[in-house]
């Protein structure tokens, strides 16, 4: 039920999709980044690397489309972007995994951002965090603070369409 278009942002193709969506209205427009992919897992989506540009046959701010970035989901029954009110945004740089006895941890470095436009500037840290993040470069995760040196983040299992929170230090 979805229609595909790749490197939309390298080839100003956000648009592209819109005559085959006014043709076929049952169908969702999909526009890929090349620096992004989308995991689908059930009746769901994460975006992770860049954007991706949704076709919906609706107006959003005048447009035919709008944009998800890393680290938002989409839920593919009600064809709408999955709303997150969390305050900030783990970016990861780097990451590797290790075994705990509580299961998996993974460490490495990021970007602590805040997600509401405030004009605090991003901070670079090393952090660590129990469970298994996926580790593309860009991928992004929403947090919220949780003590000092402390986040909670949103993480989407691959097993699994629930998100699940996961402690991480920094």
């Amino acid at each position: 039920g979805s229609a595909i278009d790749q490197h939309v942002d390298t080839r100003h193709r956000e648009a592209d999709l819109d005559p085959v969506i006014a043709s076929h209205p049952e169908l969702l427009g999909i526009g890929i980044d090349q620096d992004a992919a989308i995991v689908v897992h059930g009746d769901s989506f994460f975006v992770v690397g860049g954007q991706v540009v949704i076709h919906d046959g609706k107006e959003h701010n005048g447009m035919p489309y709008y944009f998800l970035s890393s680290g938002q989901a989409f839920d593919l029954k009600r064809r709408a972007a999955i709303k997150d009110a969390s305050p900030l945004v783990l970016v990861l740089n780097t990451a590797s995994r290790s075994a705990t006895a509580n299961g998996v941890r993974t460490t490495g470095t990021a970007r602590l951002e805040s997600r509401n436009g405030s004009t605090t500037p991003p901070q670079q840290i090393k952090y660590a965090c129990e469970g298994s993040l996926y580790s593309i470069g860009g991928t992004a995760y929403a947090a919220r603070p949780d003590g000092p040196g402390k986040i909670q983040i949103q993480v989407r299992d691959l097993n699994t369409d629930k998100l699940r929170e996961h402690g991480c230090t920094y």
